[in-house]
């Protein structure tokens, strides 16, 4: 399913105003870092699994986000959610 409709008006609403805020941030739009994998689940429509790698994508520790309150989470959801809100898809054909 396609994210049109797909979330609560204020949660998308919440993470897309977030979303320039973490891309300005390195540390969450590097690869590998949380708002980065975000898009990346999104892109290959990937359920939410909120993680980040603490270097290159697949070639270090794999960081579980778990505390939802955290700037991590958020940058996670800000990258998946606006990714979605764009039907920005891998076309697997």
């Amino acid at each position: 399913m396609y994210a049109f409709g797909r979330y609560k008006k204020e949660i998308r609403d919440k993470y897309l105003d977030l979303y320039n805020k973490f891309h300005a941030m390195k540390e969450y739009s590097r690869h590998g870092g949380a708002l980065d994998r975000g898009e990346a689940d999104s892109w290959y429509e990937r359920p939410v699994d909120p993680h980040y790698y603490a270097g290159a994508t697949g070639a270090s520790e794999k960081v579980m986000i778990t505390d939802t309150e955290s700037e991590a989470y958020d940058a996670y959801m800000a990258g998946y959610i606006w990714n979605d809100e764009l039907h920005a898809h891998k076309d697997w054909g």
